[in-house]
């Protein structure tokens, strides 16, 4: 009989090999019976087991709250309400992934396209329609951040003045005076 091949016809006493297979598995049994057990030594013990126990009877403790706690069903009270759904998931994570998306107001546009054309947001931002909303409301955006860069600096906005008068009296050909609005426009926006 080859032993690398044994099946279960095999080790059941099937065969003539039925007394080792049954008497190695006598040997393993009463290896484990309680009354080999008690006859171990504490050093064997620890050695077999890669623990340090301190006496035969916490070795025996550890072993009976092993057992007891094997194959014991575990009882989990989940709340459903704790817990997000995966779509609601997998959107948090495309804004995390996609900031630019993260604004209030265009979060909202996304979503409301998301929901009324049944897609993911990963899907809407891939539409030419939000490709076309978005670009508009970034540059919106934008001009807007300049703008408000510009009114908020009392220097700029008297640079500004004095460049559009300078501008007037280029137009009126007044040209000596258009140079010195100018140089004063530049002057003031370097002023700290």
């Amino acid at each position: 009989m080859d032993p690398d091949n044994n099946t279960y016809d095999t080790l059941d006493g099937g065969n003539a090999d039925s007394d080792i297979a049954s008497s190695s598995v006598k040997e393993t049994a009463s290896t484990v019976s309680t009354d080999n057990a008690s006859s171990l030594s504490l050093a064997e013990i620890n050695a077999a087991l890669g623990k340090n126990f301190t006496n035969k009877d916490a070795a025996l403790k550890s072993f009976k709250d092993t057992f007891s706690y094997v194959g014991k069903k575990i009882e989990t009270n989940v709340d459903p309400n704790q817990y997000i759904s995966r779509d609601q998931y997998e959107t948090d994570m495309f804004y995390t992934k996609n900031p630019e998306y993260e604004q209030a107001g265009v979060r909202s546009i996304i979503d409301s396209m998301a929901k009324s054309e049944g897609k993911k947001p990963s899907e809407v931002v891939n539409s030419d329609s939000f490709k076309t909303i978005f670009s508009k409301v970034r540059g919106y955006d934008e001009s807007q951040s300049m703008k408000s860069v510009l009114e908020s600096s009392p220097h700029l906005a008297s640079s500004r003045d004095n460049l559009s008068k300078a501008r007037d009296a280029v137009k009126a050909g007044d040209r000596a005076s258009a140079e010195d609005l100018a140089v004063k426009a530049v002057m003031d926006s370097m002023k700290k």
